[in-house]
């Protein structure tokens, strides 16, 4: 099981777009860089299934505990992206967002999660025909903060294409925010992720 091989380098990111940009707010040296806001909730669940006996620690504790609840957790969740979802489209149907997202090109370097979000949503204001549901509300929610936050990214074919325009468009800008390698199933993508992670841990290693 890939959670258990990778034990105990797990780092529980907590996926709220606010609280990144909250953190990046703060006054710092933007070229050190941070760290996604911590889970601090998930890491005590999972330090509460620690084991009684010698027995070696696992993963399994918390995965059952959250298997458990997953009706309660997927009814919070699928109402949370609907939300957000009914939230974009709404702010789609106003023309003074459509023409700040069409001349947008201050980003606030500081604050790369909120960078990267405005570029992300940015074709998603300018083109109708882009439908955005729950299920993309709930992929976007994932895509803002592992961008910003993590070195390799899995995503669907969507998101992916959006990260190479948002890519395209930083360079465009000459603007210098590190953002994450983005793959998908697309053209071996797949593949191409899992070199990319084998590769990263033997020149950690070497």
């Amino acid at each position: 099981m890939f959670l258990e091989a990778v034990l105990p380098n797990i780092y529980f990111a907590k996926f709220d777009v606010e609280k990144a940009i909250d953190q990046e707010k703060v006054p710092r040296d933007i070229s050190i860089r941070l760290r996604a806001a911590p889970d601090i909730d998930l890491l005590f669940e999972v330090a509460r299934q620690r084991p009684d006996d010698f027995q070696p620690f696992t993963i399994e504790g918390v995965i059952k505990v959250i298997a458990e609840h997953r009706n309660k957790l997927n009814a919070a969740w699928t109402d949370s992206n609907r939300e957000l979802a009914d939230q974009i489209n709404n702010v789609r149907s106003n023309a003074e967002t459509m023409k700040q997202a069409k001349n947008l090109k201050d980003h606030p370097r500081h604050a790369p999660t909120l960078a990267v979000m405005q570029e992300l949503l940015r074709p998603i204001f300018l083109d109708e025909t882009l439908v955005i549901g729950p299920n993309d509300a709930g992929d976007l929610r994932h895509a803002i903060t592992s961008i910003t936050y993590c070195d390799y990214v899995l995503l669907d074919g969507k998101w992916e294409d959006l990260y190479g325009r948002m890519v395209k468009r930083f360079s465009e800008l000459n603007l210098q925010i590190r953002v994450a390698k983005v793959f998908s199933e697309r053209r071996q993508g797949l593949n191409l992720f899992l070199k990319e992670l084998e590769n990263h841990e033997a020149e950690n290693a070497a």
